[in-house]
């Protein structure tokens, strides 16, 4: 026996809901935004690592792994920023570039 295509109002996998377009996810194409994103996750790792340096010394500073933590939550906050307006990837990407260039210096 031949089953339906659909039951019971469900959508079967690989077909849009009558009406439904697929999601725009052109404005996130681009070398600007891509380049926003590599700087915003490479600063998150840094960020990430030297708090795992810093829990693991002998006399861990916690005003110092309070600030980088700090530091993480923001890029993420800017990440999601930049993931609702590609048009601030220039910006993000300049802020970005200097915190990763300042904290590969501490």
């Amino acid at each position: 026996m031949h089953e339906p295509e659909s039951t019971s109002g469900r959508i079967p996998s690989g077909k849009a809901a009558p009406g439904a377009s697929e999601p725009d996810d052109s404005r996130y194409a681009g070398d600007a935004f891509e380049e926003a994103r590599a700087v915003l996750r490479r600063f998150i790792r840094g960020c990430t690592q030297q708090i795992l340096e810093e829990r693991r010394a002998a006399r861990p500073d916690a005003a110092r792994i309070e600030e980088l933590t700090a530091a993480v939550k923001a890029a993420k906050a800017d990440e999601k920023a930049l993931l609702a307006d590609p048009g601030q990837a220039a910006r993000i990407t300049a802020l970005y570039t200097t915190r990763l260039s300042e904290l590969g210096a501490e």
